[in-house]
């Protein structure tokens, strides 16, 4: 029998991330992971990007791990949002968030997946109070009135006062804790791509809210891009076994001129598109993190932002009760825990749903009224604002660490 503050199941970015959140606390962590993790626990190159907003960052700081993967990072900028389409009979208005005030402020940092995965598993071996067991899954969970009893799949047990799920989408700890997932299939597939290109991009992403479906593009290089491409599952089909010519000039048919000629780079992934979220975030002696909890569209690039803000919150309230003599996986700090992430990823959630069906379809009128909103928020400095800081999780101003911002 394995004894331990806090299990978590899922070992991946948010679990290893909330893993050593709470070890920084004097708390033993024990990470059960159904992969095995074999050289260092390096994981294959999935093409995958992500957008660490400044709230993610100041807490990545703050477990020692930005000095290990701010060097890895690209700054991004600004973000260019538009409702431009080659055949859009109304002019398209772009609307640019960024820093205007001459700071060269980055508004976020963007970061290879297998990058940010390594440095986490690496900070997690040295850390001293973090067990990992690869290559296991939880098969039964037990709360009782202190502990919860964990059975593995390998025989073993483990007992802890407070289950983590950090398992992604379709959690089966949440499963086992009758915790409902109420989904909304967006009817959309994404393909996920990386280019090099002849433009630069300035460290500058472009954001196309599209009739089919979205067009992100994600500077990872000044000339090198992460695009992600949303398109109606019918038309999607035909792309998934199409050759990389035809699969560019599709792309290249949707991007225009943007960013000059261009060539695939890597590989391509496709996933088909679903929203979600837990009917609660919590159960007896157990809490949901990250994709566990919920699921916004890629879009909004807030999925992994979203589970470092439940992890904060998490530490938080762990670290309060710890200093009071209380019990970590109490009720009472469940519900606290519950009250204050649900309603923002539920905000979250219905927002992003809301914008897809927004900018979605041919209407002329309804392009009409799309053009208008563009405009209207872009002729508000402070909406923008606050838009921004919405997006970063941000109340009060951060410092974010610059010795590794490129010029």
């Amino acid at each position: 029998m394995r004894n331990t503050d806090f299990a978590i199941a899922g070992g991946g970015i948010i679990g290893l991330s909330a893993a050593l959140a709470l070890a920084q606390l004097g708390c033993s962590v024990t990470v059960i992971e159904r992969t095995p993790f074999r050289d260092g626990g390096a994981t294959r190159d999935s093409g995958r990007v992500f957008v660490l907003t400044q709230s993610t960052v100041s807490l990545l700081d703050r477990m020692g791990v930005w000095r290990t993967v701010g060097p890895l990072t690209y700054p991004l900028r600004d973000i260019v949002l538009s409702n431009h389409v080659p055949a859009d009979r109304c002019a398209a208005h772009p609307l640019t968030f960024g820093d205007h005030k001459g700071q060269r402020t980055p508004l976020a940092f963007i970061i290879a997946e297998r990058h940010l995965k390594q440095a986490l598993v690496d900070h997690a071996r040295q850390s001293g109070r973090i067990e990992i067991l690869g290559g296991r899954t939880i098969t039964a969970q037990q709360a009782g009135q202190q502990r919860i009893l964990l059975d593995l799949s390998t025989g073993e047990q483990v007992a802890a006062a407070l289950l983590i799920g950090c398992e992604g989408r379709g959690s089966a700890t949440a499963a086992r804790a009758g915790v409902k997932i109420h989904q909304r299939d967006s009817g959309q597939t994404a393909f996920v791509q990386t280019l090099r290109h002849d433009q630069e991009n300035a460290f500058r992403a472009h954001q196309y809210l599209l009739p089919m479906g979205p067009l992100t593009i994600l500077p990872v290089g000044p000339h090198r891009s992460s695009v992600t491409w949303t398109l109606p599952h019918a038309e999607a089909e035909a792309l998934k076994t199409a050759s990389d010519a035809c699969f560019a000039r599709a792309l290249k048919g949707t991007m225009g001129a943007n960013l000059g000629p261009f060539h695939l780079e890597g590989g391509r992934v496709s996933f088909p598109l679903t929203s979600a979220i837990a009917e609660r975030f919590i159960g007896a002696r157990l809490a949901l993190l990250g994709d566990a909890a919920h699921v916004f569209h890629p879009m909004t690039g807030q999925g992994l932002n979203y589970g470092f803000r439940d992890i904060e919150t998490l530490r938080s309230l762990v670290a309060t009760a710890r200093q009071a003599g209380g019990d970590v996986g109490a009720p009472a700090l469940l519900a606290r825990y519950q009250l204050r992430r649900r309603p923002d990823a539920r905000m979250m959630r219905l927002v992003t749903d809301n914008v897809i069906s927004f900018f979605a379809g041919d209407n002329v009128l309804l392009a009409s009224v799309r053009h208008l909103g563009l405009r209207t928020v872009g002729a508000m400095p402070p909406i923008r604002s606050f838009l921004i800081r919405r997006a970063n999780g941000l109340r009060e101003p951060l410092q974010i660490p610059h010795e590794n911002v490129r010029p």
